[in-house]
């Protein structure tokens, strides 16, 4: 987030709520427009650590949703500390027109934001739909990049230090072939982006 102007550094569930309703207020006429289409704005929820693999990505996941009449997409796995499905928290596809709503609440700080506001989604009724994010190869999540640079900068005074210490190296979601695949992507990408500058990037788009 963007320090010294509106934004301010906040907590992961903090600054996604920020985030989303600063973007579902910007636009207003725009976004109530076509409720049921799938043609006005949807906002995608992904972390720092995923790498869009697929160029449909976006357009299947909504194309699911809007087949479903959903409101929410993620991945479901199942979470043995809560004991059900739920959609793991590195992806989310959402409608603000039928999802940002008080009655719902912001999205939680905490260890799970998007868990914890999945099911306050379920509890209001939200439809939702799981899509195979990561299993199909749309996204690939490296998962606990942030623990890894906990650990490796030593942040101490963070509350995260010591479960960084074992908990750091990167899962990808358990995904097949996905580690040689963010690999030969990552590789890629530094051949046409040998230094990261906006006019490198537009070529490389191009070129794309």
């Amino acid at each position: 987030m963007r320090v010294g102007s509106q934004f301010a550094e906040r907590h992961h569930g903090l600054g996604l709520s920020q985030a989303v309703s600063h973007l579902a207020q910007a636009q207003p006429t725009q976004i109530q427009a076509q409720p049921q289409t799938g043609s006005r704005p949807w906002l995608w929820l992904l972390d720092s650590d995923c790498l869009v693999a697929r160029p449909d990505a976006a357009t299947a996941a909504v194309a699911a949703a809007v087949a479903q009449n959903a409101a929410l997409v993620g991945e479901a796995f199942w979470n043995q500390w809560n004991n059900r499905n739920q959609f793991a928290g590195f992806s989310l596809l959402l409608d603000p027109v039928r999802v940002w709503r008080a009655e719902i609440g912001p999205i939680p700080d905490g260890g799970d934001p998007v868990g914890d506001f999945e099911q306050s989604c379920v509890e209001k009724g939200v439809p939702s739909v799981s899509f195979p994010f990561t299993r199909e190869g749309y996204l690939i999540h490296r998962g606990r990049s942030t623990l890894a640079a906990v650990r490796e900068r030593g942040e101490t005074a963070t509350p995260l230090y010591e479960w960084a210490q074992t908990h750091y190296e990167a899962h990808f979601q358990e995904a097949p072939n996905a580690e040689a695949r963010y690999a030969e992507l990552t590789e890629e990408f530094e051949q046409q982006v040998p230094e990261l500058t906006a006019d490198a990037l537009i070529q490389a788009c191009g070129r794309g």
